[in-house]
């Protein structure tokens, strides 16, 4: 409960060019008034969650590593902790250290092919050792959609990744039409 404080980045493969999504359209599902994550949680909670914005990053950073690169470290959990640790260190280049306890979502052009999902998030916070020091972060990515999914609000995988985030885990319950909650 209290204020979270979020970082907001939008990440390219090395080698993916593609820019899906325009700053303001992530910006808006995260932090706007509705439909959007803010909205979900500080509703959802009744009030006790607020979601601040740490920083936003406006614009795209690329990563520096290709889809295969990620993959071929050993598993999907490897992949997701180099994409987080890729976007810490190019945020600190940028003069940005994201205090712990804090939350970090990225939003990634495209799927990785070692793990294909809308997104992954943690169930709140991990260590991340970083260029000035370790620190605890609960970290949202959130993939491209394929057109299979593009049926489905973006801001659904949003919320989804960030209850992880706030330490809530799968109910076990069959998904059918987004009823798994």
């Amino acid at each position: 409960s209290g204020p979270l404080l979020v970082t907001l980045v939008a990440a390219k493969f090395a080698d993916v060019s593609a820019e899906p999504y325009n700053m303001s359209y992530i910006h808006d599902i995260v932090f706007g008034p509705f439909p959007s994550m803010r909205h979900f949680w500080e509703s959802a909670s009744g009030g006790a969650v607020i979601i601040r914005p740490y920083y936003i990053h406006w614009g795209w950073v690329t990563l520096p590593r290709t889809k295969a690169d990620y993959c071929n470290t050993g598993n999907v959990k490897n992949a997701f902790n180099n994409i987080t640790k890729d976007v810490i260190d190019i945020l600190y280049s940028k003069g940005v250290k994201l205090p712990s306890y804090s939350y970090l979502v990225i939003v990634l052009n495209d799927v990785l092919p070692c793990g294909p999902a809308a997104g992954r998030g943690t169930i709140s916070f991990r260590i991340f050792n970083t260029p000035y020091g370790t620190i605890r972060l609960a970290v949202s990515q959130i993939y491209h959609y394929d057109d299979s999914l593009k049926n489905e609000p973006d801001v659904l995988v949003f919320a989804h990744e960030f209850g992880h985030n706030l330490g809530l885990h799968h109910s076990g319950a069959p998904f059918l039409s987004g009823s798994e909650y």
